[in-house]
């Protein structure tokens, strides 16, 4: 299942890209007809969101330990 920057959810089975891919993966992938032609791991976006999610469970963590 992928997730579009408009939201939208994408079903993509994983045997059809040419790289291992995991949960919360940044991509860039080209669709036509429904299947998927083109894929493009996003290191740098990856890592970033995976910093973002990291630092609002931290806070998270932080606020209810207090408590």
């Amino acid at each position: 299942m992928c997730i579009t920057d408009d939201g939208d959810v994408i079903n993509i089975p994983k045997e059809d890209f040419p790289f291992e891919v995991h949960e919360c993966d940044v991509l860039d992938i080209t669709l036509s007809d429904g299947r998927l032609t083109e894929a493009r791991f996003l290191a740098d976006e990856t890592e970033a969101q995976k910093q973002r999610a990291k630092s609002v469970m931290d806070r998270l963590r932080s606020k209810f330990k207090n408590k």
